[in-house]
């Protein structure tokens, strides 16, 4: 061989060895750019979850406070229908009392007719 082919070959030799570095380099640009792309749609799918999750505890704030409202006011009408019915046996009791009371007077009163017809 000739000095300009040996020289050649060399040439040609480095410049294969470039390329196929280079061939290595750009695979893994590929494979990097491909993993990117997958993150990148993972992330997007992330977000939409994380955007829905934030949206459904959201609704579960604005459902609580409802509830606790709700609660609440049955609360209420629940202390005012005992108070009613405390008021209502207290008036019970009350009307009874009165009517032992009468009762009581009805005997005491025919007790007397019956002891002043007795006498006469």
């Amino acid at each position: 061989e000739t000095f300009s082919e040996e020289k050649a070959n060399k040439i040609k030799s480095e410049y294969e060895k470039k390329l196929q570095v280079m061939n290595k380099e750009l695979q893994k640009l590929h494979t990097a750019q491909k993993e990117h792309a997958r993150l990148l749609k993972s992330q997007l799918q992330y977000e939409k979850q994380l955007k829905k999750l934030q949206q459904e505890v959201g609704e579960m704030k604005k459902t609580k406070v409802r509830l606790m409202k709700q609660m609440k006011e049955e609360q209420e009408r629940a202390r005012m229908a005992e108070s009613r019915r405390n008021r209502e046996i207290a008036q019970l009791k009350k009307d009874h009392r009165k009517q032992e009371v009468s009762l009581r007077c009805l005997k005491m009163l025919i007790y007397i007719q019956y002891c002043s017809h007795c006498r006469s």
